[in-house]
């Protein structure tokens, strides 16, 4: 770079621009894996939560991260009735990605029945006050 810059002329002040090497088509958050992905909100709303396509990493638009996962073991209070399942979640800073042991904002777990779509968890996630869903940003379950 140097050479090119004397060969061409250039002065002083120089930019540099910092380049560094994309790992693959994973992400890692709190030690997990997942396969980087971008598929809109848009195009995923009407997925059932009871499929388990949920499953993974979603920017929200207010930049925060948010994992969730089916959580299969759920307690409920005696008095409630049981959901048909459970999503386990916790929303991240931006800057939690790549950490082993990052501390989560929030979290929580959420039943569903077996109607509900990923639009219910996000509208449930807005009312909350915790952002919208703007994109699936990666998978899980897809590592070999």
């Amino acid at each position: 770079m140097l050479d090119w810059i004397e060969n061409h002329d250039y002065n002083l002040p120089l930019y540099l621009h910092e380049f560094k090497a994309f790992a693959g088509n994973t992400i890692f958050l709190a030690g997990q894996e997942f396969k980087l992905c971008s598929k809109s909100f848009n195009s995923i709303k009407k997925q059932k939560l009871h499929t388990q396509k949920f499953e993974g990493l979603y920017k929200l638009d207010n930049g925060n991260i948010l994992d969730c996962h089916e959580w299969f073991d759920p307690s409920w209070e005696d008095d409630d009735p049981e959901p048909f399942g459970a999503i386990y979640y916790d929303i991240y800073e931006p800057s939690a990605m790549d950490e082993d042991d990052p501390i989560s904002l929030d979290g929580g777990v959420i039943g569903y029945s077996k109607t509900d779509t990923l639009k219910y968890f996000g509208r449930w996630l807005e009312d909350c006050k915790q952002g919208s869903i703007i994109e699936k940003i990666g998978e899980t379950g897809m590592m070999s």
